[in-house]
């Protein structure tokens, strides 16, 4: 699993906070911290954006790990419309996005979203 890092709008600065958690009203950064420990990816947050948060692992059928990608991001609802930002992490440090969950598209298929987000 990914490590991250929550900033609240205080300044208040959390490491590896359980997801659920996270205090989405307080929240203004979420960083995505890569292997080696550096940052690879910081989501800055604006109210009503409500922060979205995944691992996805494709395995081999012995169980072995072939690829790992965290999907983070944002969603927000604007007249009752539901706008989404996600960005997929993959290991080997690159980084793609999308403007919205797409079922074309390898990992980027849609979350069954839970009520804090």
């Amino acid at each position: 699993m990914a490590r991250y890092r929550v900033v609240y709008e205080d300044g208040v600065e959390l490491d590896d906070v359980r997801y659920d958690l996270i205090d989405r009203v307080r929240l203004r950064k979420f960083i995505v911290y890569n292997k080696e420990g550096f940052p690879s990816l910081t989501i800055h947050l604006n109210p009503p954006q409500r922060l979205v948060y995944r691992e996805r692992v494709e395995a081999t059928q012995g169980g072995g790990v072939v690829e790992r990608v965290t999907l983070v991001g944002w969603q927000e609802t604007r007249n009752g419309v539901n706008f989404q930002c996600i960005f997929a992490v993959f290991d080997d440090g690159h980084i793609e996005a999308v403007n919205g969950f797409r079922r074309d598209m390898k990992w980027f298929y849609p979350v069954k979203f839970r009520a804090e987000e």
